[in-house]
């Protein structure tokens, strides 16, 4: 179906249905919800929305909920901090479709030290559950790029919430013999404004490594990614991977020192 066949009165239809559901997180009582329409733009040519347009939309909400509880790029900017995403897993019932109309919805968890808990879910118009996620995340000085904590610099962060839904799993990558290489040398697209690869390139640097048909056919249905070093302007990277049954292990890291930028593991159906 072309958008010219996606007609006016459906997409009124599909905001009415959106005004009839009522947040299945009425449990969530401290969350940020908004809804997402999957355009062209956010889609392979199998027409399934890609997970690097995913972890984008995620972390999008994730900086609104921020800004909601004080802690946004508003008020970090101003003490020279930022967040920097350490982590993040997915799990995928359902890849939403072009023009499918879905729901996204984000809530703070537990601060431990240095680490900040955050939760993400995706419902279609029916209030199905079609993602779950969970990410990890650290305040980052801009200018000595060290961790830092909220207290250095008097902010409150808010208590968490109570409502979880997994606990991060744990990547270990020892033993594993890769028998797949592409080196990478990152370019002016791939840097965001703290002036490393933005983490979602990481995830399309993966998708490109794995052969077309599979990336387009088949069906992702977990991700865990967990971002080591940061890789900035001169770097060269180089991912090591391997598959076995849909599921794939890689491995990212410097071409020159051998030192682990991120890890990764993606299963298909």
């Amino acid at each position: 179906m072309g958008m010219q066949d996606l007609k006016v009165q459906d997409l009124e239809a599909q905001d009415l249905e959106v005004q009839k559901l009522e947040m299945q997180d009425l449990e969530i009582q401290d969350s940020t919800q908004r809804e997402k329409l999957i355009r062209p733009i956010d889609v392979d040519c199998g027409e399934k929305w890609k997970l690097a347009s995913a972890l984008l939309e995620f972390q999008d909400i994730a900086e609104i909920d921020a800004v909601r509880l004080g802690v946004g790029s508003d008020v970090f900017g101003q003490n020279n901090i930022t967040w920097i995403l350490s982590q993040i897993e997915l799990h995928i019932t359902k890849m939403p479709r072009l023009h499918d109309k879905i729901v996204l919805t984000t809530w703070h968890g537990e601060w431990r030290k240095f680490f900040f808990l955050r939760f993400f879910k995706a419902f279609d118009l029916k209030g199905n559950t079609l993602i779950e996620g969970l990410s990890n995340w650290v305040i980052i000085d801009s200018i000595e790029r060290k961790m830092v904590t909220p207290a250095k610099y008097d902010i409150e962060f808010p208590p968490a919430s109570e409502k979880k839904l997994f606990v991060l799993s744990k990547i270990r990558l020892s033993g594993v013999e890769f028998n797949n290489q592409i080196k990478i040398s990152p370019v002016y697209s791939d840097f965001d404004m703290n002036g490393h690869v933005n983490n979602t390139k990481y995830i399309e640097w993966i998708m490109n490594s794995i052969p077309f048909e599979e990336a387009v056919k088949r069906e992702p249905v977990f991700l865990n990614i967990i971002y080591k070093k940061e890789i900035v302007w001169g770097d060269k990277a180089v991912l090591d991977w391997q598959e076995e049954a849909g599921k794939y292990i890689v491995r990212g890291s410097n071409a020159d020192t051998g030192e682990v930028f991120f890890e990764c593991i993606l299963h298909f159906k």
